[in-house]
């Protein structure tokens, strides 16, 4: 018996790539953000994107644009997240290449902050130290000022050039190499 088939060649679009290049910025205590590149071959403007958590089946977000801002993180956890691709007719990508997202520990103010040491026109301030994993530098400020008056290794400053009989306000921060700056200890006052 003689079968007759006949051939359609039909044109199948490709199906939609996942995005690339995913990686983590600006990564803090609670906070951190994903972004990526759109698939190749595709309108970048026509796209959403979905945002998974390791561990959960639905996306914790839909957005539009290559980025996200993930807020509300717990301090010094790592948890891993990845992306697909989604157009308007609903056809959803393969998901991106997981990247992990290593929150910061919380960085504790100095305390026990003390003037000790006042003479006219100098005076001593120390703390306690503020536990660390890595090397921090103490940034002393005066009231009503942004920038630091100083910044020290140790726990103890040495104030000089200070006029005599005037009232200062006095406050210290911990800070890490990679930026980080924790609050303002409590404010004391030194009285030449």
């Amino acid at each position: 018996q003689l079968s007759y088939y006949q051939v359609i060649d039909i044109d199948l679009p490709e199906p939609l790539g996942a995005p690339s290049n995913l990686k983590v910025t600006d990564i803090s205590e609670t906070a951190a953000t994903l972004s990526w590149d759109a698939p190749k071959n595709e309108s970048a403007s026509e796209l959403m994107y979905n945002v998974y958590k390791e561990g959960e089946e639905k996306p914790i977000a839909k957005v539009k644009g290559t980025s996200y801002q993930l807020t509300g993180l717990k301090p010094d956890t790592t948890t891993k997240y990845n992306v697909t691709a989604l157009k308007e007719n609903g056809e959803e990508s393969e998901h991106s290449e997981w990247v992990s997202v290593n929150t910061f520990n919380h960085l504790d103010a100095p305390t026990n902050l003390k003037v000790k040491d006042i003479s006219w026109t100098t005076a001593t301030l120390t703390w306690d130290a503020v536990p660390s994993e890595g090397n921090l530098v103490y940034k002393i400020y005066k009231e009503g000022q942004t920038t630091p008056y100083r910044a020290v290794t140790g726990t103890s400053c040495n104030l000089v050039g200070l006029k005599p009989d005037t009232t200062t306000k006095f406050s210290v921060t911990a800070a890490t190499a990679d930026g980080r700056e924790s609050e303002h200890s409590k404010w004391v006052t030194v009285k030449t």
